[in-house]
């Protein structure tokens, strides 16, 4: 096939793949559709030579050629109890307030992939029902991949989806297998009713799968839309307004909150968190919460039962294993660089072995009663960061200073020879668990004291800048993400978060040069490469965020 050919076929395939699925693949990617399409050879049994494009665009796409599409084209990425300050929101404010009405509750996961979404929800309502049933609940998870549904009606996870699961849900709902494998108990797996389902469909006016008569109460369509064109996602929001429950609560990703009409919906805007609520009847459908329902606070009460930001689980012998602490994202930190400002960055991906003295005068934690010290096997960065991945940060602050203040030589076993202090390691875990706590001010000493060490970590200018945005000084933090830049050049998520901060701050000139930075830096990456710092986002969904707000040639979007 000639090159001339191959392009016009690409981009047929591209207007088809957008139009029966949703998939939008701007026209400066569809020459990658080739390398993305090779699995769809092996499966489909197609002849090894460039005519499967032809074929596949001319031919009807069945069931088994649409799934074999989807999972070329879609990254099936998700984990339990994703973002803190969402359900620290629907664990003090949403859920209370419908459990409080007595009439049940109806929700919505879409492109929920393996299940992970919808059964965090059901979990988060039998912990808050103490076990037993909240009136009628019904929960239905939908996605357009066969695979993914299969996956999720079996209930069985590997620790990467338990990554951010509290210890004491770890215990309470799932059961080990042989191996790193965990099942979800059945009563949990039953609260869900699964559905394929493409939300193209919508735009078609068929309604949801299993819509109740009075509309769901909650529709969760998060880290979906950013395969759709925006005009595409925007229609889609629409149609699920509809489908809403008065005063019903649809929760999408950040990026996409400005797609949603401002007539439709009220947007409820806390810390970390953007939630759209249906206009008219919000107080009505909330009792007596209002409209503007309680701030997200960061360490809310412990009697919930539900997993939040501050929370100190129970530990459980069936814990998955740790997975390395990552800054908070604004969203977002790093790319590829120097031999020394990679060595900095695998400090979020494991936990090394540590170096330097110690720090002068360190700022003590906020002081408390002191409940029994850890045991000797906490006297470790790694088994910190055990703690703080299990989401008992104040364990693992507690652990992080009887190392520093009985002079351990962390990472050692060995007590034996010099005596030497925290190096970025110690500091990372720290910086996550104090975020974590909303001890921002005292994190903030804290990444201060790790610099006078290590002044020239990228990663820890990086922390200061999120830490200094949590408090609005933006202006401070322009200078810290600068310097993360001056130490590493290609940290892609500085030059992104610095274009996201110049946005907010209206400097349109400024947010340009670091967006063409940034697009510049990501064509290194392949599309679907999650970015270190970056909470598991790929290449993919950060340019499709700086293309929803600057459009595709650097200009302003108008919605």
């Amino acid at each position: 096939m000639t090159t001339s050919a191959q392009d016009k076929v690409l981009a047929e395939l591209g207007k088809r793949l957008a139009t029966q699925f949703g998939i939008y693949v701007p026209p400066e990617r569809l020459s990658e559709l080739p390398r993305r399409l090779q699995p769809l050879r092996k499966r489909l049994n197609l002849a090894q030579d460039d005519d499967y494009l032809s074929w596949l665009l001319a031919a009807p796409w069945g069931p088994r050629e649409s799934d074999a599409l989807v999972e070329c084209l879609t990254v099936p990425e998700t984990y339990f109890f994703r973002d803190a300050a969402l359900w620290n929101y629907l664990s003090d404010n949403l859920l209370p307030a419908l459990r409080d009405r007595g009439t049940g509750l109806n929700a919505w996961s879409a492109g929920c992939c393996t299940g992970e979404e919808p059964y965090s929800l059901a979990m988060s309502l039998d912990r808050m029902a103490g076990g037993s049933q909240i009136n009628p609940c019904f929960i239905v998870g939908s996605d357009l991949n066969a695979s993914s549904i299969q996956k999720g009606m079996g209930g069985e996870y590997g620790p990467w989806s338990l990554r951010a699961t509290p210890a004491s849900f770890l215990d309470k709902y799932f059961k080990s297998n042989n191996g790193n494998r965990y099942q979800l108990s059945k009563k949990i797996c039953s609260m869900v009713h699964w559905r394929q389902f493409n939300l193209m469909d919508l735009q078609r006016d068929q309604p949801p799968p299993l819509l109740p008569a009075t509309g769901f109460d909650i529709i969760f369509c998060r880290n979906v839309l950013i395969y759709f064109e925006a005009q595409q996602s925007a229609a889609i929001i629409e149609q699920m307004h509809k489908y809403l429950a008065p005063g019903g609560a649809l929760i999408l990703s950040a990026c996409d909150i400005d797609l949603a009409s401002r007539a439709l919906f009220e947007c409820v805007r806390e810390p970390g968190l953007l939630v759209l609520i249906k206009r008219d009847t919000v107080a009505s459908h909330l009792g007596n919460v209002p409209p503007r329902f309680r701030p997200v606070t960061a360490v809310p009460s412990s009697d919930k039962g539900l997993p939040v930001v501050g929370s100190q689980p129970a530990a459980a012998p069936k814990a998955a294993p740790p997975i390395p602490a990552r800054p908070p994202v604004p969203p977002a930190a790093a790319g590829a660089g120097s031999a020394a400002a990679d060595a900095a960055r695998t400090t979020l991906q494991k936990i090394p072995s540590l170096s330097n003295q110690p720090p002068a005068n360190p700022p003590k934690p906020a002081q408390a009663p002191q409940p029994p010290q850890p045991p000797a096997e906490y006297m470790s960065p790694e088994s910190a960061n055990q703690l703080v991945m299990r989401g008992q940060y104040e364990q693992a602050i507690r652990a992080l200073m009887m190392m520093l203040n009985q002079s351990v030589k962390p990472g050692a076993n060995d007590k034996s020879g010099p005596e030497i202090g925290p190096d970025v390691d110690f500091y990372l875990i720290l910086l996550h668990a104090l975020s974590n706590l909303g001890r921002t001010d005292e994190a903030l000493r804290w990444v201060d004291t790790a610099l006078t060490t290590f002044p020239l970590n990228e990663v820890l200018y990086f922390w200061r800048a999120v830490l200094l945005q949590q408090i609005q000084q933006d202006t401070e933090a322009v200078r810290a993400f600068q310097q993360a830049i001056f130490v590493d050049p290609n940290f892609v998520m500085a030059h992104f978060s610095l274009f996201m901060l110049f946005n907010k701050l209206g400097r349109s000139s400024e947010a340009e040069i670091c967006r063409r930075n940034t697009q510049q830096i990501l064509e290194k990456y392949s599309p679907d490469e999650r970015l270190p710092c970056s909470d598991e986002m790929t290449a993919r969904q950060i340019d499709t965020i700086m293309k929803s707000l600057v459009g595709e040639d650097g200009r302003k979007s108008v919605r």
